[in-house]
């Protein structure tokens, strides 16, 4: 761990992000995805993934983020990326979330957190390596 992380990886906190990456590699981004544009360069010439089965906790999450994404496809339509007032809406009519009440810094309801992943997990018609025209 020291040669992958350096001489300070013991005192990251990498767990979060760990979690996260492997609630994105579970949910399968499509392309069109960000986090498939995002990714797709580094994933050029290696194996599909076939991640382990995801725990209980794990596809609850699952379940979440996609009940999220279909809410957003409901809003925008499939393939359209979310305006932040779409965010808004979405997060304040299904789950009494106001996100400008938010600050910077303090820790993102569970909700914003899910909105966060599930759009970033969806198609979007974000080319693999640039901008949507």
């Amino acid at each position: 761990m020291l040669l992958l992380f350096g001489p300070q990886w013991e005192g990251l906190d990498m767990k979060v992000d760990l979690e996260r990456t492997r609630l994105e590699c579970l949910l399968n981004p499509p392309p069109g995805s960000s986090s498939h544009a995002r990714t797709a360069v580094l994933d050029d010439g290696s194996l599909n993934p076939s991640p382990r089965p995801a725990t209980e906790a794990e596809q609850k999450t699952v379940d979440k983020v996609r009940e999220m994404q279909a809410l957003v496809q409901q809003r925008v339509g499939v393939g359209k990326k979310p305006s932040p007032a779409d965010m808004r809406a979405i997060l304040l009519e299904n789950f009494g979330v106001d996100i400008r009440l938010e600050k910077f810094g303090d820790p993102c309801s569970t909700e914003s957190e899910i909105y966060v992943l599930a759009t970033n997990t969806m198609d979007l018609g974000i080319p693999v390596g640039g901008h949507r025209a």
